[in-house]
């Protein structure tokens, strides 16, 4: 199990997932930098990018070129159209259903702690962190953005 592994399982689940029914499967996307998006990308959107990897080896059990646990972190990046007032943020039940940035934070959470079983290899599942939520963007596109960090322990057979 690696984390190219781990991030294209998550990309799928998240893609295939009823939960998150309301984004599109083309604004599902693995991203370089957490502040580039795919041209034609529309709102909302979840990036996902690698992160830290961490190795550890039981020195007395295993040879110095092998490991036994790892622990690989991925980036979660919500994107969300900017426009005035809250609804960015906690969106809005009425008079239509809008999903604000912390409500598809929840969604994606949900989804992934769900999926993480069945990723073979992967013994635990973690929510890290959360970052606040930013503003982002050019002159001609500004959008609300939110990082959250999840990390996933592999045991190596």
């Amino acid at each position: 199990m690696d984390l190219k592994t781990i991030l294209a399982t998550i990309q799928t689940d998240l893609k295939n997932s009823t939960t998150l029914s309301y984004v599109s499967d083309t604004n599902i996307f693995i991203t370089p930098d957490e502040d580039i998006i795919p041209v034609g990308t529309t709102f909302p959107a979840i990036g996902l990018k690698d992160g830290p990897e961490r190795y550890e080896r039981d020195p007395v059990q295993m040879p110095a070129d092998r490991w036994d646990m790892a622990a690989f972190i991925i980036q979660a990046i919500i994107y969300v159209e900017l426009s005035a007032g809250a609804t960015p943020v906690i969106g809005q039940t009425t008079p239509t259903v809008i999903k604000g940035i912390l409500d598809i934070c929840t969604d994606v959470d949900a989804v992934l702690e769900s999926k993480y079983s069945a990723i073979a290899g992967v013994e635990d599942f973690r929510i890290l962190d959360s970052g606040a939520s930013e503003i982002v963007g050019s002159r001609d596109l500004v959008w609300l953005k939110k990082t959250r960090l999840y990390e996933y322990s592999v045991v190596k057979p």
